[in-house]
């Protein structure tokens, strides 16, 4: 089965995850696994390369980090089911998400219908990612090759699954 581009939004536990401090990327800190929350079939529909709203919970509440799912749904080396998130930016004027909130075309979004909760992986559609993708780009014009090369990257992966699976076909 072919995945195409899906855009996350993870809800992140700044205690459990060491996002909440850049500082600390230089030291591997900014791969990290993130163990299955609400809604589970989330989890099971990511693929390497998706690209990832990193959002911090609690008082500090904002969309603070860019990433990729860097492996999908997997069995860690202790047993546990968990999908692997590479941090690869942070957002030098982060998404304060209460500002989302008043945005028409978000009310919808899986982050505002399903609530804000920890440890939730939530999917945001086609027209969901271009709004949000503007807001953060207007706070953060120095982010927009990054955002394209992570869309790049999504597009390669989606070419090389075509790839095989019409070897598969054969």
């Amino acid at each position: 089965m072919v995945k195409t581009k899906r855009i996350w939004w993870v809800n992140a536990v700044p205690d459990e995850h060491e996002w909440a401090d850049w500082k600390k990327f230089g030291k591997g800190k900014n791969i990290q696994e993130f163990f299955p929350g609400q809604p589970l079939i989330n989890y099971e529909n990511t693929s390497v390369g998706d690209i990832v709203l990193i959002c911090l919970t609690g008082d500090i509440g904002e969309i603070r980090h860019i990433g990729k799912i860097k492996e999908g749904y997997h069995k860690n080396n202790d047993g546990d089911y968990c999908i692997t998130i590479e941090a690869v930016h942070t957002l030098n004027t982060p998404i304060q998400k209460k500002s989302l909130l008043g945005i028409k075309e978000l009310k919808d979004a899986e982050p505002f219908r399903l609530g804000i909760r920890q440890k939730t992986l939530l999917m945001l559609s086609d027209n969901e990612w271009k709004i949000m993708r503007k807001l953060i780009l207007s706070k953060n014009p120095s982010v927009k090759n990054i955002l394209e090369s992570l869309e790049g990257e999504k597009m390669e992966q989606i070419k090389e699954n075509i790839y095989e699976l019409n070897d598969q076909v054969k």
